[in-house]
């Protein structure tokens, strides 16, 4: 503590003994340094505030398959990252810097450092609820740092116009191509099964089965009829008996369109013995061509609603706050310059000062000790 104090007051007598010359030289660098800083130009701030909308669901397939017994994720989701790199890109800094001439603004030879000054003067800030502020810096022209904050958002709005209009015609295009898909492959099933009936007599398969079980089960009733009829007049009967001849005659005929049922079927009565090849191939291609109606009834809408996105001509970024011309520059901080570079000074000043005094202090030790190390 006695050290501590020992100190304090040492640096007290040094500064009391050299104050005149410590406070000139410290008013001298604070009115020079308000000076400088008031021949500085001046630099003005502007700021424009934009909101990111969530994604537009109407352009999003999944709102079409509410209907589903399952969970699609969205297509795609609101991402304000995107919107903070692209208006930090090169394609909005040449815009900016062919507009308002900033290589001669800036003083600089190459485009690179044309560049960076650039950033210098742009604050991009996500501000975490859903918005995003652009800050732009310019001198001495207020009016010019506003029309900048409001070009990085024009520039912003038209790319991204751009390519949602890209991205929705995309889309379109790629439905448009499955919907001519699904026409082609429909009318091929529709005519396949055309071919298929046509060549193998069958319109509507199930009605024509019936009808067919039903002859045949006539034909067996006839036929066991006759059957009955034939043995109870053949015990009656000699065997060259016309009438028995009748009925022979009758049951040969019975069981030939009976065999001819099986193998080869009737006008639209089908053969059992292709009953189940026949079945199956219809119902294929019954099956193929009712997958492309279902197909067809869902891409419909989804191209239509397609083509009406494609024609939009918004984005989901709105200003919230637009820029206004600032009145009061941003820079010099003229106060700040002068504190902090008197306390810069003050501070060299004391050190000066302490080393020079423990200097004049031991300078005749210095001096014998330089003597005697010559020697």
């Amino acid at each position: 503590m006695v050290l501590n104090e020992s100190i304090f007051w040492n640096l007290v007598r040094i500064l009391w003994k050299r104050k005149t010359i410590f406070s000139v030289s410290l008013l001298s660098v604070a009115i020079v340094t308000f000076i400088i800083t008031s021949l500085m130009p001046k630099t003005y701030k502007a700021s424009l505030t934009f909101i990111v909308n969530e994604e537009d669901k109407g352009f999003n397939i999944t709102s079409l398959l509410k209907e589903l017994p399952m969970e699609i994720g969205p297509l795609g989701s609101t991402n304000v990252d995107k919107y903070l790199a692209f208006l930090e890109s090169r394609r909005v800094k040449d815009v900016l810097i062919e507009e308002f001439d900033l290589w001669n603004e800036y003083g600089e030879e190459y485009i690179e450092h044309v560049y960076k000054a650039l950033s210098k003067n742009i604050e991009i800030k996500d501000n975490f609820d859903g918005t995003v502020t652009i800050s732009t810096y310019f001198k001495r022209y207020p009016e010019k740092a506003a029309q900048m904050a409001q070009r990085m958002y024009d520039e912003l709005y038209k790319v991204s116009l751009e390519l949602r209009q890209d991205k929705s015609r995309s889309y379109r295009e790629f439905l448009e191509k499955s919907l001519e898909e699904t026409y082609n492959n429909l009318a091929m099933f529709e005519d396949s099964l055309r071919l298929f009936q046509i060549k193998n007599k069958v319109l509507m398969f199930d009605e024509q089965a019936d009808f067919s079980f039903k002859a045949l089960a006539e034909l067996e009733a006839q036929n066991l009829l006759m059957s009955v009829e034939y043995d109870y007049l053949k015990g009656t009967l000699a065997s060259s008996s016309p009438e028995l001849r009748q009925i022979e005659s009758r049951l040969q005929a019975i069981h030939s369109t009976k065999e001819n049922l099986y193998k080869n079927g009737e006008q639209y009565i089908l053969a059992f013995d292709k009953m189940p090849d026949l079945g199956l191939t219809y119902y294929r291609l019954f099956r193929d061509i009712t997958i492309q109606q279902e197909i067809l009834k869902f891409l419909l809408p989804v191209v239509q609603n397609a083509r009406i996105e494609e024609k939009k001509e918004t984005v989901n970024i709105q200003v919230l706050d637009a820029p206004f011309i600032p009145q009061y520059k941003t820079k010099p901080k003229r106060l700040t310059y002068v504190i902090v570079i008197t306390m810069l000074l003050a501070i060299f000043e004391v050190l000066l000062f302490v080393v020079y005094d423990a200097y004049k202090k031991n300078q005749k030790e210095l001096h014998d000790w330089v003597l005697k190390d010559g020697k």
